[in-house]
């Protein structure tokens, strides 16, 4: 099953604020729930000058409905 959510953030800034995202660059987050199974996460970025970027990340998002959580550790 494909699904697709797309979020658009419109950022604009001025003076020291801007020079400081530029120096430094800009952080945006977001959550997502997904159920357990196979996903391709695709992330895009643009500015209205044009340029761009795009990272593809696969990921898997484990079941643990049927397993129970075990942890183990040196004391």
């Amino acid at each position: 099953m494909l699904r697709s959510t797309q979020f658009t953030y419109e950022v604009g800034m001025e003076g020291a604020e801007r020079e400081r995202v530029l120096r430094n660059g800009l952080r945006l987050t977001t959550e997502v729930t997904l159920d357990p199974g196979e996903y391709r996460l695709h992330v895009a970025a643009g500015t209205r000058g044009g340029r761009s970027g795009k990272v593809l990340h696969d990921l898997t998002v484990p079941d643990f409905g049927d397993q129970l959580l075990m942890m183990s550790g040196d004391r």
